[in-house]
């Protein structure tokens, strides 16, 4: 089910209860009824109305007399107690105990005691996901998490529900849309494994499961679990005398591996505004830095002088360049070289998003000099990678298996050869760019995450010193050739 459009009301401090089957929708409904008397607060019921009216199910239904005195016990104690809306729904689970004999908390959970890994759902999938323990728990150590009330979110109490030796969360998401925005379940369990949780890092991952009937849901759980999938009707099976193979995490393709470059998984990732924010809110945990250039040790300066040395009439031109380097922990000794990065021309960046068709506000995190950079797609090809630089043979190659249209492919490629070196040295002395062969073979579009992995990075361009830090401390001074 999707439930989309009812979280767009997560913001107006509402109270969500969810249910996952004809009596839990019968007894939330109750339960909802007595918060909102007693809190005074609207009351949203998560519920799948379609399945709970198509699946034969035994109701046990409460007289009137009995609704009317729940009711009225959990608006007495809560209003006695002057109860928020969070106080108020735990009185109606109480209550509801009490009542009918049936215990409803914001977090039920059921599975392994010493799982290692917990599946976090709410609704129907959560009911989904429980119905498959039994075939799961002889596999692995796993257990189910079942979100009762998602407003108000209780941290403390979503913790101790959790088994100690938990070591990753999957979020069963099934959402419809979630592309404009993140899904808020995962975002409250997120930061409530970031915050809470006092022993070793949880990992939380997110599944999105919308659409999914049993066997479709089976398949993805045991995927995020990283067991072996069900066989398909007429495959062999566990029953079979065939052997089957040991269950191993699939690694992903190697660039030299024999699969297809184009059909590869690029090692670069979209990252959600959401994972932003995470990392900048708690950046403890995540180890965040916000740094021009992660793992080098770099300094901000400014040039404080620039003449030309040499005369208008003469053919090089010879410049002298001054950086004030006060307030900065950079030193140098004679006969040191201070390495300079440029950075491409943002607007030429601009004009070639905009010609090939790709997004410059996309997020993007791909690993580095083993660190771990999430860029805007612009500044990944503004201050990265080297865009207007010049090719290798290799990116040749590579642009050849993106291309739809057999001819550039097979241009592509014959310029990486023998008979093609005539004319892709002359390339190489015209200066053709990553971004001129990009757009010359139209046809060859990699993805972004695919070009992040294949054009080469702006590398740091290296001037000697032509000053002492004696003579001239608190400054570097460089004697440049313009070519």
């Amino acid at each position: 089910t999707d439930f989309s459009d009812a979280l767009v009301a997560l913001q107006s401090h509402a109270v969500f209860l969810a249910s996952s089957s004809a009596q839990e929708a019968h007894d939330v409904a109750l339960i909802a009824h007595a918060v909102s008397l007693a809190a005074s607060v609207p009351v949203v019921h998560l519920t799948n109305g379609a399945q709970s009216a198509s699946e034969p199910m035994s109701v046990r239904m409460a007289s009137h007399s009995r609704l009317v005195a729940y009711v009225e016990a959990v608006v007495a104690a809560a209003r006695k107690a002057g109860a928020t809306p969070a106080e108020a729904v735990q009185a109606a689970f109480s209550q509801f105990k009490s009542a009918f004999g049936r215990t409803y908390c914001s977090f039920e959970y059921c599975g392994s005691s010493v799982a290692e890994t917990v599946l976090v759902s709410l609704g129907e999938t959560a009911g989904r996901a429980q119905a498959l323990l039994p075939k799961l728990l002889g596999e692995c150590n796993v257990g189910v998490l079942a979100v009762r009330a998602l407003r108000p979110w209780s941290l403390s109490e979503f913790v101790s529900r959790l088994p100690s030796t938990t070591k990753q969360l999957v979020v069963l998401s099934a959402l419809g849309d979630c592309d404009d925005s993140p899904d808020a379940l995962f975002t409250d369990v997120s930061l409530s494994a970031l915050v809470g949780w006092q022993s070793a890092p949880i990992e939380v991952r997110c599944k999105n499961v919308y659409g999914s009937d049993q066997r479709v849901l089976d398949s993805a759980v045991r995927e995020a679990l990283g067991l072996l999938a069900l066989p398909a009707e007429g495959e062999v099976g566990a029953g079979t005398d065939a052997q089957l193979p040991q269950t191993v995490a699939a690694p992903r393709p190697a660039q030299d591996a024999s699969l297809p470059l184009a059909a590869s998984a690029p090692l670069a990732q979209l990252t959600s505004v959401h994972a932003i924010a995470q990392r900048l809110v708690f950046p403890e945990a995540f180890a965040t830095q916000l740094v021009a250039r992660p793992g080098e040790r770099t300094f901000d300066v400014k040039v404080s002088s620039l003449y030309r040395m040499t005369p208008e009439s003469y053919d090089r031109n010879i410049f002298h360049i001054e950086f004030d380097t006060r307030g900065t922990d950079l030193t140098y000794e004679i006969g040191d070289a201070l390495g300079v990065y440029g950075h491409n021309d943002p607007s030429q960046v601009s004009d070639f998003c905009e010609l090939v068709g790709l997004d410059g506000s996309q997020l993007v995190t791909a690993l580095r000099d083993e660190q771990c950079q999430t860029r805007s797609v612009h500044s990944w090809l503004t201050h990265a990678l080297d865009l207007f630089g010049r090719p290798s043979k290799q990116f040749y190659a590579a642009l050849a298996e993106f291309a739809a249209d057999e001819k550039e492919a097979e241009k592509l490629r014959w310029l990486t050869t023998a008979a093609g070196s005539a004319e892709f040295k002359s390339r190489v002395a015209d200066t053709t760019t990553y971004a001129d062969l990009l757009v010359e073979f139209a046809s060859a579009r990699p993805s972004f995450l695919h070009l992040v992995d294949l054009i080469a990075p702006i590398k740091p361009r290296h001037y000697s010193i032509a000053s002492s830090a004696k003579m001239h401390p608190g400054s570097v001074h460089l004697c440049v050739v313009s070519v």
